[in-house]
């Protein structure tokens, strides 16, 4: 404080307007916050004169939000949920062969059915991808549509490239990006989104 005291010394009695730019902004913020009772309040119990306002804009956007978090957590619970728990998800299976090499039983008619009335499903990531294609080495220009035709709902597959498999190119890409990178089927530099759309 000794030094506070003496570095104001030499503008005591000024205008404000006579001081350093950093003193008169000093003043007027404590002007300001001597007006807003900042000050009345000891050290310990400080009182944010801004908390009722902040805190009612929290609670309108909070409320904002309610609704959406419901249907999106009533969405997750009758749907999303129920569905990881079917052996499909869990495993490294070759999903073309799920609804046809197992015997039909209820879990397998009703994991068919549910996902039949699904507007889309999204695969992300590369194993995703490869159970999608079969874990098989295709011609890079098949059409990945023919391949993913057996999925009984609308699909986009997100997938960045981290194995050899590949589907769907279009005739002198392969090349292309072969010129471009000679890694480019491994190095997780490159990635593809593909769909399969069911047309009724």
């Amino acid at each position: 404080m000794p030094a506070w005291n003496e570095l104001l010394k030499p503008y005591l009695g000024k205008r404000w307007i006579e001081l350093p730019f950093f003193l008169g902004e000093v003043y007027f913020y404590r002007r300001i916050v001597e007006a807003i009772g900042y000050f009345e309040s000891s050290l310990e119990e400080r009182v944010d004169p801004y908390t009722v306002p902040k805190q009612d804009s929290l609670q309108k956007v909070l409320e904002a939000e309610k609704q959406p978090l419901h249907k999106l957590e009533a969405n997750a619970r009758d749907t999303l949920i129920e569905l990881l728990y079917g052996s499909l998800w869990g495993n490294r299976e070759d999903l073309s062969q799920l609804f046809h090499s197992q015997p039909e039983s209820d879990e397998m008619t009703n994991l068919e059915a549910r996902l039949s009335k699904l507007d889309l499903a999204i695969f992300k990531g590369d194993a995703n991808y490869r159970r999608l294609v079969g874990d098989l080495h295709w011609n890079h220009a098949t059409p990945f549509d023919s391949i993913v035709s057996y999925f009984p709902s609308p699909l986009v597959a997100l997938r960045t490239l981290k194995s050899e498999l590949m589907v769907g190119l279009q005739p002198g890409q392969r090349d292309n990006l072969q010129n471009q990178d000679p890694n480019w089927l491994t190095n997780a530099r490159w990635g593809i989104v593909q769909s399969f759309w069911i047309i009724c």
